[in-house]
Order: C-alpha cells, then sequence, then structure tokens
C-alpha cells in the first residue's frame, strides 16, 4: 500500500504528492493527497444522496482547495 506522509487519508496513490485542506466545518480541517480528496468527495456525494440533504455533506473543489503547507516566498 502506498501512503503519503503529509495525508490524514487512507486512499493514497503516491508517496510525494500535493496535499491541501479539505474543510469538514467549526475549524476543523483534514490534510488530503489528490486520490483522498476525491475519495472524500465521493463519500459525501453518496451520503447527501442517501439521505436526501446535500447540504448537510458539501463537496470541496481540489483546484480551489488551500495547498499544505503553503509555501512562503518572497519576503519570510
Amino acid at each position: 500500500m502506498t501512503k503519503n506522509y503529509n495525508c490524514d487519508g487512507a486512499h493514497c496513490v503516491v508517496p510525494h504528492g500535493e496535499t491541501r485542506v479539505y474543510p469538514l466545518g467549526s475549524g476543523a480541517n483534514l490534510i488530503l493527497c489528490m486520490a483522498c480528496f476525491a475519495h472524500e468527495n465521493a463519500y459525501r456525494r453518496a451520503r447527501a444522496n442517501k439521505i436526501k440533504q446535500p447540504e448537510e455533506f458539501p463537496q470541496v473543489n481540489w483546484n480551489t482547495a488551500r495547498r499544505y503547507p503553503e509555501k512562503s516566498y518572497g519576503n519570510g
């Protein structure tokens, strides 16, 4: 099994890859690689469909999610 050590998920496909912040609400976040991010969105989509309340399980767009760690360039 491949594990990205920067990722909180369990569906990684590459050991070193970009990770982004997946906000859960109330200040809680997951740090996920692209594969785990997609898995989380699929899980949320399935749960929303099952209970017929999509507002309870919002999905996050990988392209607009904040990168983690944020790299600082320039002044510090």
